[in-house]
């Protein structure tokens, strides 16, 4: 859905961008990770043409962003930022509205779109009344996403959206994003530094360091198989929770004795989330999707599969 063939952006003699290429699928989650002014947000922007490229190409859906301009190219394309982005003196539904009206909507439906949103980020319908100053942060970024998602577009885009959050709020933020039905039709390019936000969210990530792509891929490459020093280095210190957001339920499945239970998540889930699951109990039943198969899930013998596939892997 997304092709970027040769990349660069340079400020004066400093190159921020340094001929990158990345291709990004149709409802893919694509993440852009690395430390502070390795290029990543840079590269973000010019997707959408927020920053001009120097050189480069980038398409969406086989067109090159150029043939577009930048006001009608960004109507498609949701962007949510890290800070509050809201027009202050906009009511919350007239911030959430701003892009449908933009194409042209009728005013029942955009009426209808914004309670459904604003629902669907567990906000009363109230708040549509309100002004953004009388929202807290975390409800700001809920009306911001809402907003983005407003018109539906086909693509989002997502600078360090949770990065101004405190840790709670960002997690049910989080939560509450990756469960919309929304996200899951999208075709997401989010910029974060956050290594385990990276790997709990992403499909594939794309990791930089001074405006050069170091590696990309799924996130067990980069745990397990690490291009270089640099990509090893930046992952050492989370290693072990990435691991466990990375490795699934489905790839220790063999391990399991078949067993009927009350099932508790799918074989697609990962390790992380079935520890979740069981800090107040030591057993948890998981399903195959594909077969209906139910497997019990001990503790004890979850860890230890884990730790035998971790082993293979490096």
């Amino acid at each position: 859905m997304i092709t970027v063939k040769g990349l660069r952006k340079n400020y004066g003699s400093n190159r921020a961008v340094d001929d990158i290429s990345f291709d990004i699928q149709e409802g893919e989650k694509f993440i852009l990770l690395g430390t502070s002014g390795c290029g990543k947000t840079t590269t973000l922007k010019m997707l959408n043409r927020l920053i001009e490229a120097s050189a480069g190409e980038i398409k969406v859906n086989g067109e090159d962003i150029k043939q577009h301009d930048p006001e009608t190219l960004r109507r498609g394309i949701g962007y949510i930022l890290q800070n509050n982005s809201l027009f202050p003196h906009y009511t919350v539904e007239e911030n959430i509205a701003v892009v449908p009206q933009l194409l042209g909507w009728d005013n029942e439906k955009i009426k209808a779109r914004c309670k459904e949103l604003i629902q669907k980020l567990h906000l009363s319908e109230e708040y549509l009344s309100y002004y953004p100053a009388q929202l807290s942060g975390g409800q700001q970024q809920r009306v911001n996403i809402a907003r983005a998602l407003a018109a539906d577009p086909p693509i989002l885009l997502m600078d360090e959206p949770f990065g101004a959050l405190d840790p709670v709020t960002r997690s049910s933020i989080r939560k509450e994003l990756t469960q919309l039905d929304e996200y899951e039709r999208k075709t997401i390019v989010m910029v974060t530094h956050d290594v385990d936000e990276a790997f709990e969210i992403g499909d594939r990530i794309c990791l930089m360091d001074k405006g050069k792509i170091q590696q990309q891929g799924r996130a067990a490459e980069l745990l397990f198989k690490p291009a270089n020093d640099f990509v090893r280095n930046f992952l050492s210190e989370h290693y072990m929770q990435a691991a466990l957001k990375t490795v699934k339920i489905k790839d220790v499945w063999y391990g399991f004795d078949a067993e009927p239970g009350a099932v508790a998540m799918t074989s697609e889930g990962s390790i992380w989330e079935a520890m979740e699951l069981m800090q107040d109990k030591p057993v948890i039943y998981a399903v195959e999707k594909s077969n209906g198969k139910i497997k019990k899930i001990e503790r004890n013998i979850l860890l230890e599969l884990f730790s035998n596939y971790t082993a293979t892997q490096v």
